[in-house]
């Protein structure tokens, strides 16, 4: 299709069932609701040469307004929904899910953008300072009088409290990648994704704790 002159690719459009939302998640286990199962969807792919934020949401726009004038399809919020790749030079590409405002769309993308630019700012620092990782050490028994909230709770739970030493990294994981999210945010979403309860370190003001 052809958009103010520019031409973008649609390299697939399928009819998919609708799939199970994620509720809640607990440590490794996750809980789905089902009622949205047999409903069909419409999937359209675009090919990954849409040249910024602002012209994705133009095309996303076009595309929604086709599928409208079908008279096949529902569109609207909780209806239609975008998810949007993301990735620049050096960096990851990375799956914004479920868009659902096109109002809101260009300013997600240009966040994940300016996350990924941050995030390599932060490689190069760590890099100048020849950063590692200490070996991971049980400290468990050390922490076990702690009143710690969120580690006293865990220890109770039969978990473990684990540390290690992050050589190099001395003011870094305070960085904030994008307004209101640290690098020590990064690092425990990853972490919680493995189970982890959470993350303190050293960079943060540990009188909150």
């Amino acid at each position: 299709m052809k958009i103010e002159g520019i031409d973008i690719g649609i390299t697939d459009m399928s009819l998919e069932e609708e799939s199970s939302g994620i509720v809640k998640t607990e440590g490794n286990a996750m809980v789905y609701d089902t009622s949205r199962l047999g409903i069909p969807l419409v999937e359209i792919d675009t090919s990954p040469d849409i040249p910024s934020p602002e012209f994705a949401k133009k095309i996303a726009s076009y595309i929604g307004t086709v599928l409208r004038l079908s008279g096949k399809v529902k569109r609207g919020i909780g209806t239609i929904r975008q998810d949007v790749n993301v990735s620049i030079k050096g960096g990851a590409r990375v799956e914004i899910k479920g868009v659902q405002d096109l109002d809101f769309m260009d300013k997600y993308i240009e966040n994940e953008i300016l996350r990924q630019q941050n995030l390599l700012k932060v490689v190069e620092v760590l890099r100048g300072r020849n950063a590692s990782l200490f070996d991971t050490v049980d400290l468990s028994q050390v922490f076990s009088g702690t009143n710690v909230g969120i580690v006293s709770k865990g220890l109770e739970d039969n978990g473990t409290a684990m540390g290690f030493g992050l050589k190099g990294f001395k003011g870094v994981l305070g960085t904030e990648v994008v307004k209101g999210r640290r690098l020590g945010t990064e690092i425990s979403d990853y972490a919680k994704m493995a189970g982890v309860g959470g993350i303190i370190h050293s960079d943060e003001d540990l009188g909150k704790y």
